[in-house]
């Protein structure tokens, strides 16, 4: 979706600041964003020198019918977000460039945690020369990614459903899967749940990293 970034990106600051931590893969499911903070990096027992990637290959690309998603696409119209500003005060309205720099930081951190994959399949969705490519590669900006948030995250450009971690936890990982873990690792369990983390794998381990590392 087309967005002004000196307004579209501060409401997106805002939001990322305010959203609560899912307590599990299937929690986050429900959740598109939850808040990017450094806040609460203390409570992270094991501190990482080196960040996990997240692990696996990007999926195939798989695009719905160019005529479907064009009928979508046209629900969409381009807005331009204007605001008078002639009444702040010089500090205030550095205050205010200082803020829109900071929101347009947080745009593919966003990306990240709405999917791990997230940049690296939009480079290449970008790069696909297939019939319907240019409409679902302006579907994936609206969307943020490759699954529809207006219809229970179908995918119109994958081939694979929506991890149920988001970007939050490995692509695999499952509900069941990740409380048998917690189970088996009660020491580990208030850092991987923590409100500001992000679950990696470490070889055949789970691993809790603060958000101050991981973006």
């Amino acid at each position: 979706m087309p967005r002004i970034q000196t307004i579209a990106s501060i409401s997106l600051l805002v939001l990322m600041g305010c959203g609560p931590r899912p307590k599990s893969a299937a929690d986050a499911a429900a959740a598109s964003s939850k808040g990017a903070s450094t806040e609460g990096d203390a409570a992270v027992t094991g501190e990482v020198k080196e960040t996990p990637a997240m692990p696996g290959a990007l999926p195939a690309i798989k695009l719905a019918e160019p005529a479907a998603l064009e009928g979508k696409l046209k629900q969409f119209a381009p807005v331009a977000l204007t605001a008078k500003l002639d009444h702040l005060s010089a500090g205030d309205r550095a205050a205010l460039t200082e803020l829109i720099e900071a929101a347009k930081l947080l745009d593919p951190i966003f990306d990240r945690q709405a999917w791990a994959l997230n940049p690296a399949f939009k480079a290449s969705l970008a790069a696909h020369k297939g019939d319907g490519a240019a409409v679902a590669n302006a579907y994936y900006q609206v969307m943020r990614g490759p699954w529809d948030r207006q219809d229970h995250f179908a995918p119109f450009a994958v081939a694979v459903p929506r991890p149920p971690g988001a970007g939050y936890y490995p692509d695999d990982l499952d509900k069941k899967s990740f409380d048998a873990y917690l189970a088996a690792h009660e020491d580990q369990r208030a850092a991987l749940e923590g409100l500001f983390t992000v679950v990696v794998r470490d070889r055949d381990q789970l691993r809790a990293v603060p958000y101050s590392q991981a973006y």
